[in-house]
């Protein structure tokens, strides 16, 4: 035997007729962070809630070797569509799970997944204030994508520069540093710590330089450049067909940054201000460039 059942005389009104199903492999209702270690057990009449508990009891596959932190019995919260841990009693010896229901649904023990949670490096300066990027900052931090300062700061609201952005790019995307570092751009040194990533993400077509041979990597990025950079992470992306732009400053956006903003709107990377503007000349905040790298990080799980 499976599976029993007591029920008490005074649980319910008059005669009931009990049914026990198991459900098929494929019936199975998955939750995240939920194994499902026994066959489930659908009772019925359902919904049917009884004066006085009954009890149930499941003959399960478990023994001494068994982790016993995250198991439990539980019915599946068909309105809810989550499994909702109850009280029992887990006899190793017999291999059984007991616990008592006040209602009929569908039962089995579960092993509750501990998920390991993302680190997180947390900045002083940081605050409630900055609530909008707040988590991208720390989470970023937390995989050494994005640094603060040796004091602990992360200057959320000083501009962010060519290169520091590029950098960030690198870090986010794990790319291979440059080896080769002489004679591509004037301005940057084989010495520089953004000399690597910067002359990766040219050779791969990810920035451009200018034509007098200059990177100018400590200029201010601006919020066009930034659109232009994913857009280029991405150029696949800006063939298709695009949704229509709501920004009223659209007219002045460059013609080299046009499909980067439209590419960077439509995927959520970017957004504009409360007037409806763009405003794609002004700097980026190292706040805003965290927010916009967290986005293209987690852009394929909204897509």
């Amino acid at each position: 035997v499976e599976v029993a059942i007591l029920v008490p005389d005074d649980a319910v009104d008059g005669s009931q007729t009990i049914t026990i199903r198991e459900l098929p492999a494929g019936d199975l209702r998955q939750q995240n962070g939920i194994n499902i270690l026994s066959s489930i057990y659908e009772f019925g009449p359902s919904p049917l809630e009884f004066y006085q508990p009954v009890t149930i009891c499941i003959k399960v596959a478990i023994d001494e070797s068994t982790d016993l932190s995250g198991l439990s019995p539980a019915w599946w919260d068909e309105a809810n569509q989550k499994w909702t841990p109850i009280p029992g009693i887990i006899d190793l010896q017999y291999g059984l799970v007991i616990f008592r229901v006040d209602h009929f649904s569908q039962y089995a023990l579960i092993n509750s997944v501990q998920v390991q949670l993302p680190p997180r490096v947390t900045f002083t300066d940081v605050g409630a204030d900055l609530a909008w990027a707040k988590d991208a900052i720390e989470l970023l931090a937390g995989q050494g994508i994005i640094r603060g300062t040796e004091t602990g700061l992360f200057e959320p609201l000083r501009a962010i520069t060519r290169a520091e952005f590029v950098q960030l790019i690198a870090n986010a995307r794990s790319m291979s540093p440059a080896t080769e570092l002489n004679n591509v751009f004037s301005d940057i040194n084989p010495g520089d710590w953004y000399a690597a990533a910067v002359i990766s993400a040219y050779e791969n077509k990810i920035v451009a330089g200018n034509p007098d041979q200059t990177f100018r990597p400590s200029n201010i990025i601006s919020r066009n450049e930034v659109a232009v950079i994913f857009a280029n992470l991405n150029p696949e992306g800006v063939a298709g067909q695009l949704t229509e732009i709501p920004y009223h400053d659209l007219y002045s956006v460059p013609v080299w940054a046009f499909n980067g903003v439209k590419f960077a709107h439509q995927r959520g990377l970017m957004s504009g201000y409360e007037d409806g503007t763009f405003r794609g000349n002004n700097p980026l905040t190292r706040a805003e460039a965290a927010v916009t790298i967290f986005n293209y990080l987690n852009m394929n799980t909204k897509s």
